[in-house]
């Protein structure tokens, strides 16, 4: 009796078992869906990865079971500002007069490349992939000395508030074309309802062709002002220098991914 209900129970779990199993949560031909980007401290992220960072969208597609085309888009923008205060005569720091430095910088990439899912299991869905990509890069610099109220004491003749500021804007800065391999896995927590991690890592040729800068220079206050300048004058300068850059590198990078599928 005793042997009879221990081999009902182990015909049940694995009855079970294999019902589960059966029962997949996993996207099937003609189904569609989005994959995001989600940022983690965990895993890093290159400004090529096919899916990246913040502002990052892939559109998926199952085209037959396993195989899985996808396009995708990066748009990318990030602003630094680093801030450094003059020494003195004297090498003290106190005077009131800063530099501000602040690097904007822009990008968006467009892929298309497709997945080859492994088996996996109902819920685990492992692949590898491939994609093509192309992008555009900009950005400006602004290097400001600003006057400031400090603990020390103000420069001899500084005026709280006082500035010169140089902003250099660079118009076409650049493009980048590559092409990639990755290896992820998705596990799915509910129906077309997952979360996954993806490794990329490739080849990308980035070309950097300044065809025309900006540069403005405006002074405010008499603590800056040069002999003959006045101020609250704007001073523009044009280059149309065609100055190009750049080359072959390697990328690589992870992340860790949301996706829905419907």
């Amino acid at each position: 009796m005793k042997k009879l209900f221990l081999s009902s129970v182990l015909a049940f779990a694995m009855t079970f078992a294999f019902a589960q199993d059966d029962d997949s949560r996993k996207p099937v031909a003609g189904d569609m869906g989005f994959a995001f980007g989600v940022n983690s401290p965990f895993v890093t992220s290159s400004i090529f990865t096919t899916v990246g960072n913040a502002g990052t969208v892939v559109f998926k597609y199952v085209v037959a079971d396993g195989i899985v085309a996808r396009v995708g888009i990066i748009i990318s923008n990030s602003n630094s500002t680093i801030e450094n205060e003059f020494l003195d005569s004297t090498g003290i720091s106190g005077n009131g007069i800063f530099s501000i430095n602040t690097t904007k910088t822009n990008s968006w990439t467009i892929s298309v490349g497709g997945e080859y899912h492994l088996e996996g299991t109902s819920k685990l869905d492992p692949y590898a992939a491939a994609d093509l990509y192309y992008g555009g890069l900009g950005g400006s610099t602004i290097v400001r000395q600003e006057v400031k109220e400090a603990t020390g004491v103000l420069q001899t003749g500084a005026v709280n508030g006082d500035f010169k500021e140089t902003k250099t804007t660079k118009v076409g800065k650049g493009s980048v074309l590559g092409l990639q391999g990755a290896v992820g896995v998705n596990y799915f927590i509910a129906k077309n309802f997952a979360i996954g991690a993806e490794f990329n890592y490739g080849l990308a040729k980035t070309v950097f062709n300044n065809k025309k800068s900006e540069t403005i220079i405006e002074t405010k206050g008499n603590t800056f002002l040069l002999p003959g300048e006045t101020a609250g004058i704007k001073t523009f300068t044009n280059s149309n220098a065609v100055n190009k850059s750049g080359g072959w590198a390697t990328t690589g990078g992870g992340v860790l991914t949301v996706n829905i599928f419907f």
